[in-house]
């Protein structure tokens, strides 16, 4: 039996361009599962393509606003940089995980 805890909705918002990506990671033990919404179709930016390996095979996901992906922790993933436009993600996370995004955040806002 897998116990979740209290969840969080969480928007994204990434303006382009970034010029930067978010390298392939793993979530942490703060995660036991996360559900990311599609705000945005893929066709109204360019890059920000959420990405991850299955059976060693690179998956990169072209998404049409509504569609939703539901990973493990475990899963290996990240985002290909924002070259322009805006991409909006609902995510459903755990409070733990809430926390530790809004830690990161705060962490490279000072820098």
């Amino acid at each position: 039996m897998v116990k979740y805890g209290r969840a969080k909705i969480v928007l994204r918002m990434t303006c382009g361009p970034t010029n930067a990506c978010i390298n392939f990671h793993c979530d942490g033990a703060y995660a036991s599962h996360t559900v990311q919404i599609a705000v945005n179709d893929s066709s109204d930016d360019e890059g920000g393509r959420l990405c991850f390996f299955v059976n060693d095979t690179l998956c990169v996901l072209e998404r049409s606003a509504g569609s939703m992906v539901q990973r493990h922790p475990s899963i290996l993933h990240g985002v290909t940089a924002l070259i322009d436009g805006t991409r909006n993600s609902l995510f459903v996370v755990d409070e733990a995980m809430a926390l530790v995004n809004a830690a990161l955040y705060l962490q490279k806002r000072n820098r």
